[in-house]
């Protein structure tokens, strides 16, 4: 997605860092990167695996990756304190993916996202967008990964369909969606193992869904910087960059791990009814 969506040696922001991955590919890419997360352990965690890193691999050529302690909601304060972040408003790509409602709990903090209830949990949600868009230059693109989920009752919430309400809130455009599609492996025993699919009808999720923004003029992209030849067209995206011969035998051997499981379970079933 940085090489796609962001020019070359472009700064980065991240209003939901998690992990450290995307910090780091950021660095190793020649692009600035400040992630925000709001749990202590996890921004010390990072850090570690980033000095961790850069023992073993040898330090960035440019800029380390940051990763800031702090509510993303006040996003503009807390970069614009940090001396070596970008603080002028010059960030040139957004790149995050959000916590999916209740699906993980992250912390017990009553700010995380992950604890609240899914009205306050999108509320806030927007709100961090709004600012974070602050944040961006005036031809920017922002990426962010995410993928419905269910609420306590069981109903589906759109959640792609609140990032793309939050972001127009914030002008920008929604501009390319990918469909992000993992490894299933065992969704389809997770769907059978409580029967939520034979008698709910709610069947197992395996997707995520990719949504590019644009803040700015479409005609104006071919003069934003992205270098040509980094730019990979690609029909489809495969998690490990392997080929497609490689990819389908992956796929075989998740079925056949499949099989197996739904023939052990059969059989512990007719064991039971013995």
């Amino acid at each position: 997605m940085i090489r796609w969506y962001c020019k070359k040696g472009g700064a980065v922001i991240d209003p939901f860092t998690g992990g450290a991955v995307r910090g780091l590919v950021a660095e190793r890419m020649g692009s600035p990167y400040v992630g925000i997360d709001i749990r202590r352990k996890q921004v010390q965690s990072n850090k570690a695996v980033a000095a961790e890193m850069h023992e073993m691999v040898g330090p960035p050529e440019g800029q380390a990756a940051q990763w800031i302690l702090g509510d993303s909601e006040d996003i503009v304060r807390l970069v614009q304190a940090q001396p070596t972040a970008e603080s002028n408003g010059a960030f040139d790509m957004l790149l995050t993916c959000p916590p999916y409602g209740p699906v993980e709990r992250y912390s017990d903090l009553q700010q995380d996202l992950s604890n609240m209830k899914v009205e306050q949990m999108l509320k806030k949600y927007s709100t961090i967008i709004l600012e974070s868009c602050k944040l961006l230059a005036a031809q920017a693109f922002a990426c962010v990964v995410v993928a419905n989920f269910r609420d306590k009752r069981g109903f589906l919430v759109d959640l792609a369909g609140a990032t793309t309400d939050a972001f127009q809130k914030a002008g920008l455009g929604l501009w390319q969606k990918f469909t992000y599609s993992p490894k299933y492996g065992c969704a389809s025993l997770r769907a059978d193992a409580n029967r939520t699919f034979s008698d709910y009808g709610k069947a197992a999720q395996v997707t995520s869904e990719i949504l590019i923004y644009l803040k700015g003029e479409p005609k104006l992209i071919p003069r934003m910087g992205r270098d040509p030849e980094r730019a990979i067209t690609l029909p489809v995206i495969f998690e490990d960059g392997a080929p497609a011969k490689e990819w389908r035998k992956t796929c075989a051997s998740d079925w056949g791990w499949q099989q197996q499981g739904r023939q052990q379970r059969r059989q512990q079933q007719t064991k039971e009814k013995r």
